[in-house]
């Protein structure tokens, strides 16, 4: 008993030296840029050492209206803009292109953001978390999504 509650209050220290994980493990601050994201996908829940659940999709707006409910007086938790979302990219990173260790179960789809295009009404940017490419996506599609604050 006592080693494993050493290995799960120890997990910060395991994380890239970029990232620290919240001593419940379900957040992680990233150094470089001054954010806080939550682990999981939305849909998914932290379970011991894990992401477990299967991720949820939504299209755009849905994906919008759920950053929204999840903001509370405390917590300011909203969509990512593009530019916040592609600071998880780890290029060389297989099969997804994030750190996997940080970042668990996340799928090699597409992310939301919450950036519109700039020129066509009907795309949003998103970042493909496959190949790590931010690109324009229809709004009707379904993508995933990681909150951020």
């Amino acid at each position: 008993l006592w080693i494993a509650i050493t290995l799960i209050t120890s997990q910060p220290a395991l994380a890239d030296e970029r990232f620290t994980i919240s001593t419940n493990a379900i957040e992680v601050a990233d150094k470089s840029t001054g954010l806080t994201w939550r682990r999981c996908s939305e849909g998914q829940v932290w379970d011991v050492d894990k992401c477990t659940g299967k991720a949820q999709e939504f299209n755009y707006k849905g994906a919008q209206t759920h950053a929204r409910k999840q903001a509370t007086k405390t917590i300011k938790w909203r969509a990512p803009t593009i530019d916040e979302l592609a600071t998880l990219v780890k290029p060389a990173g297989k099969p997804v292109a994030i750190d996997v260790d940080v970042f668990p179960g996340t799928a090699p789809r597409q992310f939301w953001s919450a950036t519109p295009h700039e020129s066509e009404a009907t795309q949003a940017m998103v970042v493909y978390f496959k190949g790590g490419h931010v690109y324009k996506y229809h709004r009707n599609n379904k993508a995933h999504l990681r909150l951020v604050r």
